[in-house]
């Protein structure tokens, strides 16, 4: 993937996760700058997306771990198949017992 279309997915796949989070909860807040998207969760532990352009990759660091994330078959995913909505999902309900709807999420 060329590093404009990279840059143009991960724009759409953060600005998608700050309007999804919005609707779905009063408890995570957000940050977004300089390419890093911070999830700020109740009890401050905090999840951080950011763009590694040069491997195209979209890294995820929580305090269950990291993750590295391609674009691939029409969604963002590990190696392992993982993909991202589900892992941040569950990363928000096992560290701070808020469950997420994916059903909302794009809309």
């Amino acid at each position: 993937m060329e590093a404009q279309e990279f840059h143009a997915k991960a724009d759409e796949l953060f600005l998608a996760i700050e309007q999804w989070l919005e609707t779905e909860s009063d408890d995570i807040d957000f940050e977004s700058q300089e390419g890093l998207l911070t999830i700020i969760l109740p009890n401050t532990q905090r999840l951080i997306f950011s763009r590694q352009t040069s491997l195209g990759e979209i890294w995820l660091a929580s305090p269950q771990g990291a993750y590295h994330f391609q674009y691939q078959n029409g969604a963002w995913r590990t190696r392992q198949d993982q993909l991202l909505l589900e892992t941040l999902v569950a990363i928000v309900e096992a560290q701070a017992n808020i469950r997420l709807d994916l059903t909302h999420f794009g809309k």
